[in-house]
């Protein structure tokens, strides 16, 4: 009874945010033709997207913090509330100054949730567990992310923007009630394994220079991830412009070289998981990410709709290599800063990596045209890696770290299916 519990403790957690993410997926889809309804143009467009990137670096280390004093169970409940009524608000908006207000909300919203979320899974689980579980858990993000356009036009095709934004609402407070069944769902037993209020970042017994090893590896996994995120919004954004413009591919090609890369990014999660939990976590970051940034360079080079689906699924598949085994570092690293600050640090440097791959890229395709862009991801990704590489050098051995008790049966979390495709012998 207690396995199935934490299983389902564990689900509760995955459908709060495949729904949460798939509900602002679906929004983020339309939200410029959204904001053109209200007259908007040009700069006015641009800083009401900007504001909820810039929101969510501002107040990452704040709200993580914030997590750290307030206990994982409260920021995430808060953050969710908070997120489902900003979108409830939307139903009642007349106005583009509204829309900025609740999109910066949004921002901090996102801000609290993400830390919280990691830093719970993260603490619940052992070391040798921890790339698998969280692994697992991001497929509800991949999944969520590579179906919300396909959602996100039905509901616009039927019902238009009155579908939209009532969409948003009722997956926020879908999320809200999952999350509500996973705390109802754990055991009595386990439920002091949420972190308390105050608590402070745990103790260890490394000597100072060891130490100093561990924050080169936490500096070095921030360089990666900004590396990283400047590549995937190049790609995202770029691409279709490429596709269509240059190889005069249609809508549906385009949707899905996109819709592919993020649908075997997610296929790979638990099973790269389960290796980064048995090999060096170090060495599958290096080669998924190098991987990763070696293909990019490649993308001004395709000539065929066959040859760009070969380089989304490759990319796909080294970005679900490197992924887990990022994660899983990333939290062990983390713990000795405060995880929650830690963590909203880590995502500060990722949207902060979004901004400026985003800008880079532009003017990269104003000076030189779009090749250059994905030159400079891939560039950029690369030095990102050495870097991260030559960092940590050093890694400390994680077993030194006082980590909270793992949950028995938390490890064979997921849905059936998964489990019998890529671990059909496991008990």
């Amino acid at each position: 009874m207690k396995s199935c519990n934490n299983r389902m403790f564990f689900q509760g957690l995955f459908v709060m945010n495949f729904a949460l993410t798939l509900g602002f997926g679906i929004v983020e889809t339309f939200f410029t033709v959204f904001l053109r309804g209200f007259g908007a143009r040009g700069l006015t467009i641009g800083i009401a997207i900007s504001c909820y990137a810039a929101a969510k670096i501002l107040f990452g280390p704040v709200m993580g913090t914030l997590a750290d004093r307030l206990g994982q169970k409260t920021s995430i409940l808060l953050s969710l509330l908070l997120l489902a009524t900003t979108s409830l608000l939307y139903l009642f908006i007349t106005n583009l100054t509204c829309i900025i207000i609740l999109r910066m909300l949004q921002g901090i919203g996102f801000a609290m949730y993400r830390p919280a979320v990691v830093a719970l899974i993260g603490d619940l689980v052992g070391t040798k567990q921890r790339s698998t579980v969280l692994g697992t858990f991001d497929i509800s993000f991949y999944t969520a992310i590579g179906t919300a356009p396909l959602f996100g036009g039905i509901i616009k095709d039927l019902w238009g923007f009155d579908g939209i934004f009532p969409s948003l609402s009722s997956l926020c407070l879908l999320a809200l009630f999952a999350f509500l069944f996973a705390v109802h769902s754990l055991p009595q037993e386990t439920g002091e394994l949420f972190r308390k209020p105050g608590r402070k970042p745990v103790q260890t017994t490394r000597n100072p220079s060891v130490r100093y090893s561990s924050n080169r590896v936490f500096s070095g996994l921030l360089i990666y991830i900004f590396g990283r995120s400047c590549g995937i919004i190049v790609f995202v954004s770029f691409l279709p412009v490429l596709l269509i413009s240059q190889l005069h591919l249609s809508g549906t090609e385009t949707g899905i070289v996109l819709a592919s890369t993020t649908i075997i990014t997610a296929m790979m999660l638990r099973p790269m998981g389960k290796l980064a939990d048995c090999v060096p976590r170090k060495a599958l970051v290096v080669a998924g990410g190098a991987a990763v940034s070696l293909l990019y360079l490649f993308i001004p080079s395709v000539n065929s709709f066959a040859e760009v689906c070969l380089l989304g699924i490759g990319i796909g598949v080294f970005s679900g290599v490197a992924q887990p085994a990022s994660s899983a570092m990333l939290f062990e690293e983390s713990v000795q800063l405060g995880t929650g600050f830690a963590l909203g640090i880590f995502n500060t440097t990722l949207n902060l990596g979004f901004v400026c791959g985003s800008l880079a890229g532009s003017l990269l395709q104003g000076f030189s045209g779009i090749s250059s862009a994905f030159y400079g991801a891939g560039i950029i990704g690369i030095l990102a890696v050495v870097l991260f590489s030559i960092l940590s050098k050093s890694e400390p051995v994680q077993e030194s770290v006082e980590f909270a008790r793992p949950i028995p049966g938390l490890h064979r979390v997921g849905p059936d299916f998964l489990k019998r495709l890529y671990s059909p012998g496991s008990k």
